[in-house]
């Protein structure tokens, strides 16, 4: 992967297509990895009424890990979507979405959920991060809701890439707190020339600590 003179931004994560600036400045360092833990059984996934998905990642990995029958279960679910980019991955996989959070934050799903009129027989089934904040499983519990939380896979530095030179740059985009850890341990520090850029309410406020104190 090369780096020409020309290209103006750095785009941390995934996906850059959900990045509206002109492309033709951007320059695509995917600088995290998804590392998929190592899970026999999805426990309690055939006794969940609600499937909340909370990443495009927690999409891809439990698709891979459904039996036959749970893929069957998957179907008949009610889907609760973190956001509009987890919401196309699933219609990608043929999932329709329930309800999707106004907020795309873990703060923006308990208040969907906490509007919901739940019976108390329902059940929620969570695949999530291992690095995901408790706000979601803390709100289960405060309430007494039936739930199974399972974590299915984790995020490192990706170390595959050389990482670019920030000389060529002039912005940089971070789209999750890991991608603000990953920058942190390939470079060290945080560039206090360069304009530095988070995407979404959670990566900004820990990007402003990791600022303050790095």
């Amino acid at each position: 992967m090369k780096c020409e003179d020309k290209k103006k931004i750095l785009y941390l994560g995934h996906d850059p297509a959900r990045f509206s600036q002109n492309q033709k400045e951007l320059f695509h360092f995917p600088i995290i990895q998804t590392k998929k833990l190592a899970i026999d059984s999805l426990e309690g996934f055939l006794e969940s009424s609600y499937l909340l998905v909370t990443s495009r990642q927690a999409v891809f990995c439990l698709v891979n890990l459904l039996t036959p029958q749970e893929k069957a279960n998957f179907q008949k679910m009610k889907i609760i979507s973190i956001g509009s980019a987890t919401t196309l991955s699933l219609k990608e996989k043929g999932v329709d979405v329930a309800h999707q959070a106004e907020v795309a934050t873990a703060e923006g799903v308990v208040k969907l959920i906490e509007e919901l009129p739940l019976k108390t027989e329902d059940c929620f089934f969570y695949p999530h991060s291992a690095l995901s904040r408790n706000i979601i499983t803390d709100f289960f519990i405060q309430k007494n809701i039936k739930y199974h939380a399972v974590a299915l896979y984790t995020t490192i530095p990706n170390k595959e890439l050389p990482p670019p030179d920030l000389k060529n740059f002039e912005e940089i985009i971070f789209t999750s707190p890991s991608t603000v850890d990953a920058f942190l341990q390939l470079y060290g520090s945080l560039p206090k020339n360069l304009k530095l850029t988070p995407l979404g309410p959670i990566t900004a406020n820990y990007l402003m600590k990791s600022t303050k104190f790095g």
